[in-house]
């Protein structure tokens, strides 16, 4: 299974490094990172694409960032981390990807498949 983040970003360079430094540090490795950025002016782009980000630019709002990212995305599952991401992460450790894949098993009949 593939696991799929998907980052809506603009000019994110401040915070974008923590974010991906911490999904590489996951004992998951089937991981596909995708950023949706809002045509940022700083040096979100580069750094995406320096951690093996596929980057996507478009001019609409998270909401349409992430729709467009799961629409291009390899994922089998469907699941929502989001805003709570470094919280649920110091909860749960390295191994969050491991956990979304056995709940998403544990509960097929409530999860959206492809």
């Amino acid at each position: 299974m593939i696991v799929s983040v998907v980052i809506p970003t603009y000019n994110s360079e401040k915070t974008l490094e923590k974010c991906l430094k911490s999904i590489g540090e996951q004992t998951y490795g089937n991981i596909e990172i995708i950023a949706v950025d809002k045509f940022s002016e700083d040096e979100t782009v580069e750094i995406a694409k320096s951690y093996g980000a596929r980057v996507i630019q478009d001019y609409g709002e998270r909401t349409r960032a992430k729709n467009i990212g799961l629409k291009i995305s390899a994922l089998t599952f469907i699941g929502c981390i989001a805003y709570l991401f470094y919280d649920w992460r110091k909860e749960k450790g390295d191994r969050w990807a491991e956990e979304v894949e056995r709940k998403a098993k544990s509960f097929l009949g409530k999860v959206y498949k492809r």
